[in-house]
């Protein structure tokens, strides 16, 4: 998600973003979202989230774009059923991504020092294939 210098969402860059994909321009583009549901740690957390959510959907729809949801619970399992129980979903989540795309750092493209993977461009890539693999195909 784009942010501007305040750390706010900017809706001027990502109305730019989902102009480039509307279906006039790559033909049918469809987005899988995570719904935030409940599974923020506090109050302000969720209400962050469900702020986003709400803004990539009324994009979506503004652009012309399908979409689909889904919980974190539904595309993680598709990824991992059998994996270490000590680990967090953070650490399952990069493990999945790591063995999909070995070559990817996951690092945040915005902070070139960053020497961890972001773990929001992990879930992004793994909500992304879960998309097109497991609802689309």
């Amino acid at each position: 998600m784009p942010l501007d210098i305040g750390g706010e969402i900017d809706l001027k860059a990502l109305d730019v973003i989902f102009k480039g994909f509307r279906p006039s321009v790559y033909g049918e583009t469809i987005v899988t979202i995570e719904d935030p549901g409940k599974h923020a740690k506090s109050s302000q957390a969720i209400g962050g989230m469900r702020y986003g959510f709400g803004i990539v959907k009324q994009a979506c729809v503004s652009n012309g774009i399908s979409f689909h949801t889904t919980s974190s619970r539904v595309w993680q399992s598709y990824y991992w059923t059998n994996r270490d129980d000590n680990l967090t979903t953070k650490d399952k989540a990069y493990i999945a991504a790591h063995d999909l795309w070995q070559n990817e750092s996951f690092l945040h493209p915005g902070k070139p020092r960053s020497r961890k993977a972001h773990d929001g461009l992990v879930d992004a890539a793994l909500i992304a294939l879960y998309g097109i693999t497991w609802i689309y195909d």
